[in-house]
């Protein structure tokens, strides 16, 4: 069953938070709770996420509100799905071609929604670093009844045939064994597998989508990768810029592990502007993962509302001027209050492009209330000089 659909200009997205108890369609006619149901799970799986985020920018331009704005706002949703930023930037190509037209936009958005037969289909990921290499032909192909000591009475079906009629996703692949990577080239030209044990070939119908941090051209010239079996899937080829090469990137992946961590604990913890800082100066030369980890091992060590330099480890802060000798200056309750409420309004100004108007519609204040809490708060607006 399609999750997705779309009638008279209003976007029907399938709640999958209520499966199976029940089934609820939520309509939607501004992108900016598209966004928030993409954030919450509402909708889930890598092709549903981009479809619904190629219609929420449509709503956009039904609405005539910003494109720009609304793509960074969808983006932000989900900054490591890929299927969601392959979307949005087919979506912006075509708002260029069409003057940002809304027609257009939707008969594109319909396009890519109906291109892949596959996005009803099972979505299946397998991190191939991550399993020892003895148990992932079974765990990719599945294997027989009496295949081995240990296996399963009846046996036990692979990732493979799992995503038949689906996608398989192959991360890490540049840490497959050379023996496995030919029964993975098999399986692709073949169309068919073998489980371990022996029993007769089985047919799959799978897309196969795989990512690696390896240099696969460098292994196959050192003979430990397959030539054959690379160029059977650099059909369309995506490489990942480091985040340290995409630092407007690096607060929209922090504040969204963060944001998951505070859904989970029903907390409200927030980054303090130096951490910010922090975060930006470094190079992160493990990527989103190691930020990920950062952001998990700062949220158990910080004790208060707000994490603070202290909260992280050591080689983060080191290139930025903060003594941690000075974790909290104050531990009166009052202080800690103020700190928070202080970074929460600056938080909403610099969302709201310093429109105090603007921040305190978002935080359900009066202006003239907002405007004596910075007085107070001693935040001044940071107006753009050109």
């Amino acid at each position: 069953m399609d999750a997705i659909r779309w009638e008279g200009n209003t976007l029907y997205l399938l709640d999958q938070t209520k499966l199976p108890v029940t089934e609820v369609w939520l309509p939607y006619t501004d992108y900016r709770p598209v966004a928030d149901a993409i954030r919450t799970m509402v909708v889930r799986g890598a092709p549903a996420i981009g479809v619904a985020a190629a219609y929420a920018y449509c709503l956009a331009a039904l609405a005539g509100e910003g494109l720009d704005e609304a793509k960074e706002t969808l983006a932000a949703s989900r900054p490591t799905a890929v299927n969601l930023f392959w979307a949005l930037e087919r979506m912006e190509h075509k708002a260029k071609e069409c003057g940002g037209a809304a027609e257009p936009l939707i008969a594109e958005a319909k396009a890519i929604h109906a291109e892949s037969p596959r996005r009803d289909g099972p979505f299946i990921c397998v991190n191939c670093g991550a399993i020892p290499d003895n148990l992932l032909e079974s765990e990719l192909f599945g294997y027989e009844e009496g295949a081995f000591t240990g296996a399963k009475k009846g046996g036990k079906p692979g990732k493979f045939q799992l995503a038949n009629h689906g996608t398989l996703f192959l991360d890490e692949i540049g840490d497959m064994p050379l023996p496995l990577q030919v029964k993975i080239l098999r399986a692709l030209q073949e169309r068919e597998i073998e489980k371990v044990g022996g029993g007769a070939p089985m047919p799959v119908d799978v897309r196969v989508i795989s990512a690696t941090r390896q240099d696969l051209p460098k292994m196959m010239a050192e003979g430990s990768f397959r030539e054959d079996l690379y160029y059977r899937l650099a059909v369309i080829n995506m490489e990942t810029v480091p985040l340290r090469e995409r630092p407007g990137d690096i607060l929209l992946h922090a504040n969204y592990y963060l944001d998951e961590l505070n859904k989970k604990y029903k907390t409200k913890i927030i980054l303090s502007d130096p951490v910010k800082c922090c975060l930006r100066q470094y190079n992160w030369p493990g990527n989103v993962r190691e930020l990920q980890n950062v952001i998990t091992g700062a949220y158990a060590s910080c004790d208060n509302l707000m994490v603070e330099p202290a909260d992280l480890p050591a080689k983060i802060t080191a290139l930025h001027k903060y003594d941690p000798g000075l974790r909290r200056q104050s531990s009166r309750l009052a202080d800690t209050m103020d700190a928070y409420e202080s970074a929460v309004i600056r938080e909403a100004l610099c969302r709201n492009g310093q429109n105090v108007k603007a921040a305190a519609e978002e935080l359900g204040v009066e202006r003239s209330l907002l405007y004596k809490k910075m007085k107070r708060l001693q935040i001044i607006i940071q107006r753009s000089i050109h």
